[in-house]
């Protein structure tokens, strides 16, 4: 059982709609306030044709998700948190162009 608190239907909006629209999304926030769990649950449901919420099979609108974490710290810098970046947008354009060789 999940309890819905506003913190994680927040994070859980900003999840889906930015992948939906494919925008990278960084989050920050405190412990405990429900930023992986958002994300995992995200991830669970925006599985494209596999999805096990109807809704989510629509893959026009809610995109199969690929999860790039990094678990910043006091001492995470910004270089760090760039080359994280860069990995997963290289990612993304390795995967349009197989997309567009289909």
């Amino acid at each position: 059982n999940i309890a819905m608190t506003y913190a994680l239907k927040e994070n859980l909006f900003s999840v889906v709609v930015c992948a939906a629209c494919r925008i990278p999304l960084i989050m920050v926030g405190e412990p405990g306030s429900s930023k992986t769990l958002s994300v995992t649950l995200a991830a669970a449901n925006l599985r494209g044709e596999e999805s096990n919420v109807e809704m989510f099979r629509n893959t026009s609108l809610f995109p199969s998700v690929e999860l790039v974490h990094y678990q910043c710290s006091r001492k995470s810098t910004s270089e760090e948190i760039s080359r994280v970046f860069d990995g997963a947008e290289l990612r993304q354009d390795q995967y349009n162009r197989m997309k567009m060789k289909r």
